[in-house]
């Protein structure tokens, strides 16, 4: 043992005598009274000095750490004297729950005696301890940073962290010079106590694990201790966990959260609980398993997920603070559309609105969207809840108007650089998608700021003032900054979900109809008689439609005697109105011969295996087809039957192509991709490069203004991929829909396809403009 370990020893109120007299295995073993105590006692969590008596330990109220959550208002948990554990906890007690110490700001085991240190307090809480005043302010960053964070009007205040030296009775703020440091000390990067992994266990409980890489500097045992406030006392922090460090090997801290979004403290100290350094986990809903998780896949660009938290989370601290505390932000007032809630969703949880107007000032308030068509009943109670004021809390940005089940993103609450386009007083964003359950990452979702708003969709809105962050000449004709805005939480869904089975989209808001009768020619690719009969039989009870022509185009090898079959079938059907015409060749000459025999102005492209379910379907693609007077088609989701024994499950088929990569290695490419888009945009309607010609309602004047593309490859593969590219560049949009969904015989084709027309169709100097007239989707890794 060394003369400095001997001294620490001392200073830390160290009695050998009595511990010898106390501990008889501390003699027998051999060591020092003070080696045993450092290697053996402090790790069994024996003192090192005579202890006052200690009162009878006083039964408590078990609160689960989820009503911790729910309850974080309290701040504190409430002991009842005599009390045992609550009949109605939300769980059990084990068998360390019997008694539960009250949270007074100290972990479980205590510090030792304070003898010649310096003690940090916030609102009367020890938060460290240090050899002096310099090395407190020098190890102390972090937490000047939380209050950066949570509390800048309190800084320098009564409320503000202070020093308490021994060498002065006065107490000494603790310096915040407005900067924002690193929010990690470097002994949680590396060393025994680096941070390998965090990840939330369940809703309001935080793992960490730390690597235990053997840091031969320090080789006696150390001790984590974690804190969190509460968003209506920022300051006054509460002890949520505790555990040794061992001198080797990994360890452990489970952290029972008082507010799932708020930051966490985390504190290293040494075996005479001298702080070494703290960590700040400034956004815990970036970790995996939180609300905000999602949004860190979609910017993840190592492998290391603690890399990638620590520099999301930086660059988003340094954004918060880049300006004044209530002002300069892009966004300044917050608005939910209540149509569609329950008022479960976590954008009304007492936990989110807290951390929301403690951390960024903000608040909630209700609206009604042209799209919400009808308020669920018996809400009034969440509506009066979102005060109309309570939004106009943070200067004179934009609004950021929220669907129901979603939730602003982190990066549209910090930035300061956002700006709507030059002339716009209103622009839909990209958000990010992610499981309603295990709040896994699913997808990247961003529609053209120039299709109409859908349901899902997170809505930036000048403010009345017409002011926005930016002034006209930065923000002319660019839309700076365009970020995801929200996250959006959409209902797991697996192969066997019955809502698969529903011809009309379960979630749908509401379900457009066409205002007048629409009259078209149905195109029917024929082969079997049976299936063909039953495609066209669906027809027939389709609302305010009228079926003027039916033509009959035989499928490749379809035999003569099955078509003869299927006329006859169509005749009898649509008497008078049948027409035969040039079977299938695969090649763009088929659109040719549609286009000349076709009599009306609309042409339903029908595939014998497909099934119209529902009566209203011809009529919501006709009335989402006329409110977009650019769109040249629009096709639906497929969904294919599948059969396994005697298990029946809905297998995704279609429901249009998307860009999915742009390469400039070799050459320039574009790879499109046939996606599953139902957990993406379930109940939407959106551009798209192409729809398949399966099931598809086409304007016959966009047949007719790509007739000299299709002249240019007659004989080109892809009819429909270049049918939507060739519509694209003459100014027509391609549209896809989820309001509705038939059913089909054929499996999935699952197309994933590197440039497969070439360099024909649109040139790579176009491809900005056609990425941004398309939905982009990206496909998320949790």
């Amino acid at each position: 043992m060394s003369d400095t370990d001997e001294h620490l020893a001392t200073l830390a109120g160290f009695d050998p005598d009595w511990y010898s007299q106390t501990y008889p295995d501390a003699v027998l073993s051999g060591l020092s009274p003070q080696q045993h105590y450092l290697l053996i006692g402090r790790v069994l969590g024996r003192p090192g000095f005579p202890q006052p008596p200690q009162p009878e330990p006083v039964k408590t109220t078990v609160l689960s750490p989820h009503a911790a959550a729910q309850n974080f208002g309290s701040g504190e948990v409430l002991a009842i004297p005599g009390a045992d554990v609550a009949q109605d906890s939300p769980i059990i007690a084990g068998p360390d729950q019997t008694t539960l110490e009250p949270l007074s700001g100290q972990p479980a085991d205590q510090r030792p005696h304070n003898v010649g240190y310096t003690a940090l307090f916030a609102a009367s809480y020890e938060l460290g301890r240090f050899a002096s005043p310099e090395e407190a302010t020098k190890t102390c960053g972090p937490i000047s940073t939380y209050v950066q964070m949570v509390a800048r009007d309190l800084a320098n205040t009564a409320q503000a962290p202070v020093l308490k030296s021994p060498d002065s009775p006065e107490e000494a703020f603790l310096p915040m010079d407005g900067a924002v440091s690193s929010p990690v000390a470097g002994c949680f990067l590396k060393g025994r106590a680096c941070i390998e992994n965090i990840w939330f266990a369940d809703e309001s409980r935080l793992r960490f694990v730390f690597t235990g890489q053997e840091d031969s500097s320090d080789e006696a045992p150390g001790m984590l201790r974690a804190w969190q406030a509460d968003p209506l006392t920022p300051l006054r922090f509460v002890a949520v966990g505790s555990a040794s460090l061992p001198v080797k090997g990994p360890a452990f801290l489970d952290v029972a959260m008082i507010n799932p979004f708020m930051p966490v403290l985390l504190e290293l100290s040494d075996s005479f609980s001298v702080t070494q350094g703290y960590a700040l986990i400034t956004f815990p809903s970036l970790l995996r398993g939180g609300l905000h998780a999602v949004e860190r896949a979609a910017h993840s660009l190592a492998s290391n997920p603690m890399d990638e938290y620590w520099r999301i989370s930086q660059a988003l601290l340094g954004e918060l603070a880049a300006g004044p505390a209530r002002s300069g932000f892009a966004v300044s007032r917050l608005a939910v559309r209540t149509a569609g809630a329950t008022g479960a969703e976590r954008l009304f949880s007492p936990a989110f609105r807290g951390w929301l107007k403690t951390v960024f000032g903000l608040g909630l308030t209700a609206v009604s969207a042209p799209q919400d068509k009808a308020e669920t009943p018996g809400l009034e109670w969440l509506q009066a809840s979102l005060d109309p004021e309570e939004g106009h809390s943070r200067g004179t940005g934009m609004t950021l108007q929220l669907p129901c089940h979603g939730v602003p993103s982190l990066a549209a609450l910090v930035s300061r650089r956002m700006a709507l386009p030059k002339g716009y007083t209103q622009a839909p964003g990209p958000y990010l998608v992610c499981s309603k359950t295990s709040l896994k990452p699913l997808w990247s979702v961003a529609l053209p700021q120039s299709h109409r708003p859908q349901a899902d969709q997170p809505l930036l809105l000048r403010a009345d003032s017409g002011a926005t962050t930016l002034d006209d000449a930065q923000a002319d004709g660019h839309w700076l900054a365009p970020l995801h805005l929200a996250v959006v939480c959409h209902p797991d869904r697996s192969p066997n979900d019955s809502r698969n089975l529903f011809p009309v989209a379960p979630d749908a808001p509401y379900i457009p109809l066409l205002e007048t009768e629409l009259s078209l020619t149905v195109v029917l690719q024929a082969s079997d008689p049976a299936l063909s009969e039953r495609a066209l039989s669906s027809l027939l009870p389709q609302q305010d439609i009228h079926v003027g022509q039916v033509l009959v185009r035989p499928a490749r090898y379809a035999g003569d005697a099955e078509i003869a079959r299927v006329i006859e079938i169509a005749e009898a059907l649509f008497p008078g109105r049948v027409t035969c015409i040039a079977p299938d060749t695969g090649t763009l000459g088929d659109l040719d011969a549609i286009h000349g025999a076709a009599t009306f102005d609309h042409l339903l492209m029908l595939d014998e295996a497909v099934a119209l379910l529902d009566s209203r379907f011809l009529a919501v693609l006709g009335a989402e087809l006329e409110a977009e007077p650019a769109a040249g088609s629009i096709g639906a989701a497929l969904l294919h039957e599948d059969l396994r024994g005697k298990a029946t499950t809905m297998q995704f088929g279609s429901a249009g192509l998307f860009p999915a990569a742009v390469s400039f290695l070799s050459a320039p490419r574009l790879n499109v991709v046939e996606p599953d888009v139902l957990d993406a945009l379930p109940a939407s309607t959106y551009p798209v490069l192409a729809n398949s010609l399966a099931l598809c309602l086409i304007r016959k004047a966009a047949l007719q203004d790509t007739v000299a593309a299709r002249a240019a490859l007659p004989g080109a593969k892809d009819v429909d991929l270049h049918f939507g590219l060739s519509c694209h560049g003459m100014g027509w949009r391609s549209l896809c829909t989820t309001l509705v969904r038939a059913g089909t015989t054929r499996p999935a084709s699952g197309r994933d396809q590197i440039d497969p027309l070439g360099l024909a169709c649109i040139a790579p100097a176009r491809w900005d403009d056609l990425l941004q007239s398309v939905t982009v989707l990206r496909a998320l890794k949790g």
